[in-house]
C-alpha cells in the first residue's frame, strides 16, 4: 500500500477495591441468675461477636473499536484490570464467668437454652472483568487486542476464642429445653468464608489477527477458627427432637470459588483483503481459595447432659477444617 499509516486505539480501566469489615469486638461477661423464655425463637442466652463481611470490588468494562482508517495496519487494544474484594472482619474473644452459676431454661420451638458464638466475616467478591476490541477497518492488516485479568476475592476473617468458666472454678450451668430444634449448649467458634475470584470474559475480533487472553481471579483464603474451652459442671436436659445437649465446634473457613473466564476470537481475512487469518485465545481459570485451619476444643466437665428427642445427641465435640475453594470454570 503507498500508505504507510497506522491507526492505533487503546482503552485501558480498573475498579476500586472492596472495602474490608470491621472486627467484632471482644465480649467479657459475668452472669449468674435465672433466665426464662416461654415462646418460640425465643433463646435464653445468646453471645456473639460477629466481623463483618468485606465489600464486593467495582466491576469494570472497556471496548475498544476501530471501524475506519485505511493504510498499512490498524490495532485496537483493550485492557480490563479485575478489583479485589475485601477482608472480612475478626470475630472477637468471648469470656463467660458465672460466681454463683447460671440457670436458663426455654419453652417454645427454636428456642436454644445457651449459643456463644464467635464468627469471622466472609470475604468480598472480586469485581468482574469484561474487555472487548473489534477491528473493521480498511487496513491492508487488521489486529484486535483483548486482556481482562481478574482479581483475588477477600479473605474470610478469623474467629475468636472462647473461654467459658475458670480454671480454678468450673462454671455451674443449668439448663432445660422443651422445643423442637432446642439445643441446650452451643459454643462455636467459625472462621469465615473467602470471596469469589473475579469473573473475566474478553473478546476479540479482528480481520488477520485477533487475539484474547482472559485469567480469572483467585479465591479468598478461608479465615482460622479461634480455640474452645469449656470448664463447667453440667446439668443439661433437651425434650424436643433436633436438640442436641451440648455442642462444642471449632471450624475453620472454607477457600472462596476461582473466577470464571470465557475468552472468545473471531478473525476473518476475508473482512480485511489478506492473505493471513490468525485467532488466538487464553483463558486461565483462577485458582480456588486455601482452606482454613480449626483450632483446638477442649472441656474439662462434670455432672449431667440428658436428651430425650429423636437427632439428639448428648455432648458433641468437634474440631472441623475449611474446605477447599474450587477451580473457575473455563470458556474458550
Amino acid at each position: 500500500s503507498d500508505d504507510e499509516s497506522t491507526s492505533l486505539s487503546f482503552g485501558s480501566s480498573k475498579a476500586g477495591q472492596g472495602g474490608g469489615g470491621g472486627d467484632g469486638g471482644i465480649i467479657i461477661s459475668s452472669l449468674s441468675g435465672t433466665v426464662i423464655t416461654r415462646r418460640a425463637g425465643s433463646d435464653g442466652l445468646l453471645v456473639q461477636s460477629i466481623g463483618g463481611g468485606g465489600g464486593s470490588g467495582g466491576t469494570t468494562k472497556t471496548t475498544t473499536s476501530l471501524q475506519e482508517g485505511s493504510g498499512w495496519g490498524s490495532l485496537p487494544v483493550s485492557l480490563s484490570f479485575g478489583a479485589g474484594g475485601g477482608n472480612g472482619g475478626k470475630g472477637g474473644a468471648i469470656s463467660l464467668r458465672s460466681a454463683l452459676g447460671l440457670k436458663v431454661g426455654t419453652e417454645g420451638n427454636n428456642a436454644h437454652g445457651i449459643t456463644v458464638q464467635s464468627i469471622g466475616g466472609g470475604g468480598g467478591r472480586g469485581g468482574a472483568v469484561s474487555s472487548l476490541a473489534s477491528n473493521g477497518s480498511d487496513t491492508d492488516i487488521t489486529l484486535g487486542a483483548a486482556i481482562g485479568i481478574g482479581a483475588s476475592g477477600g479473605g474470610g476473617g478469623r474467629g475468636g476464642d472462647l473461654s467459658i468458666g475458670d480454671d480454678d472454678r468450673s462454671l455451674s450451668l443449668t439448663v432445660q429445653t422443651r422445643g423442637i430444634n432446642s439445643p441446650a449448649l452451643q459454643l462455636q467458634s467459625i472462621g469465615g468464608g473467602g470471596g469469589s475470584g473475579s469473573s473475566s470474559a474478553s473478546g476479540s475480533t479482528s480481520g488477520s489477527l485477533a487475539t484474547s487472553i482472559s485469567l480469572g481471579g483467585q479465591g479468598g483464603a478461608g479465615g482460622d477458627a479461634g480455640s474452645v474451652n469449656l470448664i463447667a459442671d453440667l446439668d443439661l436436659v433437651s425434650n424436643g427432637p433436633s436438640s442436641k445437649g451440648a455442642l462444642l465446634q471449632s471450624i475453620g473457613g472454607g477457600g472462596g470459588q476461582g473466577g470464571v473466564v470465557s475468552s472468545n476470537v473471531s478473525a476473518t481475512a476475508l473482512s480485511a483483503e489478506s492473505d493471513i487469518s490468525l485467532g488466538m485465545s487464553v483463558a486461565v481459570g483462577g485458582k480456588g481459595g486455601a482452606a482454613a485451619a480449626a483450632d483446638s476444643v477442649t472441656a474439662d466437665l462434670s455432672g449431667s447432659v440428658t436428651t430425650y428427642g429423636d437427632y439428639s445427641s448428648g455432648l458433641t465435640l468437634q474440631s472441623i477444617g475449611g474446605g477447599g475453594g474450587s477451580a473457575g470454570r473455563v470458556i474458550s
